[in-house]
């Protein structure tokens, strides 16, 4: 991933090793820097930082855009030469924040004290591959369908949508929130569901939230060294599907 950014009379030019990466994963790049003109000041203010970005504040040019994660910064506190090089490299969080249409990871290259006027490139940060393992088991044999995704604090929350069949029918919606805890993974399932209640009037249908928890360790989801666990997840989540069958009635 490229990307090239002119704040007169400099030219910061960015270079990372990827084009997407995963939570936890390590970036890796080199930020070259040009002169083209006078300049003041020395090259200690200028650098490279890892911040989350807010794309509406972004647009409306906010001095609270971005909120800082990690920062590196050229060592030299002498005036800026023709051009000069820093290499860098960030440790993402393990449950930092995925892209998304209203924020994202960026790497800003400027001037420190500045934000807002270092070119931004924005980072397409996609959720840890075990994560993503776990719904799209899911998916595929239970046949849940994936409707939206986002980032909540620390978790990756998936919005699903159940299957028009009689044992799920009465699942009107499914948020299903992940998060790595060490090499364990934390699953928080929230179900909405109608369920039929006998009152003075007869019997009617109401909504409840029906919320379950489970961790699973690395043999729960992986085997063989790096191959899914298709059959141990799917007892976790056939487990959380029964304790709905059995607490609803449609």
């Amino acid at each position: 991933m490229k990307g090239t950014f002119f704040l007169k009379p400099l030219e910061f030019n960015i270079d990372i090793f990827g084009e997407s990466f995963e939570q936890g994963q390590i970036l890796k790049g080199n930020m070259a820097l040009k002169k083209h003109g006078p300049v003041e000041g020395t090259l200690s203010n200028y650098g490279v930082t890892l911040a989350i970005g807010d794309n509406k504040k972004i647009k409306k040019k906010d001095v609270k855009a971005f909120i800082t994660i990690d920062s590196k910064e050229f060592s030299q506190s002498e005036e800026i030469e023709d051009q000069q090089s820093l290499e860098f490299s960030f440790q993402l969080d393990a449950n930092c924040p995925i892209t998304t249409k209203a924020s994202s990871l960026y790497l800003l290259c400027g001037p420190r004290d500045d934000l807002l006027s270092a070119g931004a490139l924005e980072l397409n940060i996609i959720p840890n591959r075990w994560l993503q393992e776990f719904i799209d088991t899911l998916v595929l044999f239970f046949r849940f369908k994936l409707k939206a995704i986002k980032s909540k604090k620390d978790l990756v929350e998936y919005k699903l949508q159940a299957p028009d069949t009689k044992e799920f029918g009465a699942i009107e919606q499914l948020l299903l929130s992940l998060r790595k805890d060490g090499d364990n993974i934390q699953v928080f399932y929230q179900f909405k569901v109608k369920k039929l209640c006998y009152e003075q009037e007869g019997v009617v249908a109401k909504d409840e939230i029906i919320k379950i928890e489970q961790s699973l360790t690395p043999k729960d989801y992986k085997q063989f060294g790096d191959s899914p666990n298709q059959n141990q997840m799917k007892l976790f989540l056939n487990e959380a599907l029964e304790q709905i069958k059995r607490k609803t009635l449609l």
